[in-house]
C-alpha cells in the first residue's frame, strides 16, 4: 500500500508529464500508442492514482524526446523544444533512411522552405 508521501509525489509527477505531455501537443492515446501501455494507465499516472517504474518513465521520455530529468524534476519549467507528434513521427521515418535517401529528403526540404518560407 502507498504512503501518503508516495500519493504526493504520484501526483506530482502525473501533474508534470501532463503538462509536458499537452505542451507537445500530444493526447493520451497518441503517447500511450507509442509507449506501448493502455491509454488508461497513462491517464492513472497523470492522475496520481498510480505510480511509474523507472521502466515506463524511459519510453516516455523517449518518445517525447526529452530527458528523463524533464520528467521526474517538477520543480522544472516545462521544456518548449518537445516537437509535436507529427514531426516527431517524420524525423523517425527520415532517420530510417539509408544516408543517401536522407540527403534527398533534406535537399527537397530546403527547396520547399525556400518556396514557402515559414510564416509567409
Amino acid at each position: 500500500m502507498p504512503r501518503r508521501r508516495d500519493n504526493v509525489l504520484y501526483a506530482a509527477l502525473g501533474a508534470r508529464l501532463r503538462a509536458i505531455r499537452t505542451a507537445a501537443g500530444w493526447s493520451q492515446e497518441q503517447l500511450a500508442g507509442a509507449v506501448g501501455i493502455a491509454p488508461n494507465n497513462l491517464s492513472y499516472y497523470e492522475n496520481g492514482r498510480k505510480g511509474l517504474t523507472i521502466t515506463t518513465l524511459a519510453a516516455i521520455a523517449g518518445v517525447l524526446g526529452t530527458r528523463l530529468a524533464d520528467l521526474v524534476d517538477v520543480d522544472l519549467p516545462v521544456p518548449s523544444t518537445i516537437p509535436p507528434p507529427e514531426e516527431d513521427a517524420l524525423m523517425r521515418a527520415v532517420r530510417g533512411l539509408p544516408e543517401g535517401a536522407r540527403e534527398v529528403v533534406a535537399a527537397l526540404a530546403r527547396d520547399l522552405a525556400r518556396r514557402w518560407p515559414v510564416g509567409a
